[in-house]
């Protein structure tokens, strides 16, 4: 029977962490390992994870970084340290529906080809209260969701696919769940599947909170053509004659 590992990674999560750990523990399969990096957090993150650890109902590891890597490759660490067959990147102050793993991997056994998948997500305020729209509602009139729907939390890929993409490049820009879906669209491996299965806590400490994609209220695709002409800029030529 397949195993599966979630690969959490922490920095300063101590506020919505636990909220998180028992979405985990509620899952209708039971992760077969839990592997954690902790980015040298200066809250009690790292005591609220080793509480979790003593009476969780699966295998916990907890790694703490030596210094700060930042979020890709605290990702990047955390990825080369799991070792189930199919991995659930994890982020720390989201929270995941009961069958979420459990409805992947069947989609996943279904779909051979598929060697990285995503699922749909519910927009939230900080204190769940959803907002009344997902996450492809959002895109699905304005973008390629095969190309720019990315959310690592939402993710779930096949760990032989993973060894190919690993390790993920240091790069400006690039963060690991998107360097994950670029390797798996350019050879045609990647599947969104239409459901929702996960919270998607929006507060003011997201790492993915800056950009008019993830604001906390009901958006139409008039709000993006908005932005994009905000940002257009007309340039004047220069006077070239010498005069």
């Amino acid at each position: 029977m397949a195993k599966y590992s979630v690969a959490l990674t922490v920095y300063n999560g101590e506020k919505f962490l636990k909220n998180q750990l028992q979405s985990l523990v509620h899952q209708t399969i039971l992760p077969d390992e839990l592997v954690v990096c902790d980015d040298r957090s200066t809250n009690d993150s790292v005591s609220v994870l080793e509480k979790f650890a003593g009476k969780a109902p699966f295998p916990v590891r907890i790694l703490v970084n030596d210094t700060n890597l930042g979020y890709s490759q605290n990702f990047n660490r955390v990825l080369h340290s799991v070792s189930g067959d199919y991995v659930f990147p994890c982020d720390q102050d989201d929270v995941w529906f009961p069958e979420k793993v459990e409805r992947m991997i069947q989609y996943m056994e279904v779909n051979p080809n598929a060697q990285v998948a995503i699922h749909d997500l519910e927009y939230c305020k900080a204190d769940l209260t959803p907002i009344g729209q997902t996450k492809i509602e959002r895109m699905r009139e304005s973008f390629d969701l095969n190309r720019s729907y990315v959310v690592g939390m939402a993710t779930v890929v096949r760990r032989e696919f993973l060894k190919h993409c690993l390790p993920v490049p240091r790069v400006d820009g690039v963060a690991f769940d998107d360097w994950i879906h670029r390797c798996a669209a350019f050879v045609d491996v990647k599947e969104v599947k239409r459901e929702v299965l996960a919270f998607y806590r929006r507060h003011s400490s997201n790492t993915t909170g800056s950009g008019s994609l993830n604001v906390d209220f009901v958006t139409t695709p008039r709000h993006f053509k908005k932005r994009r002409w905000k940002n257009f800029r007309v340039k004047t030529p220069s006077n070239s004659s010498g005069t």
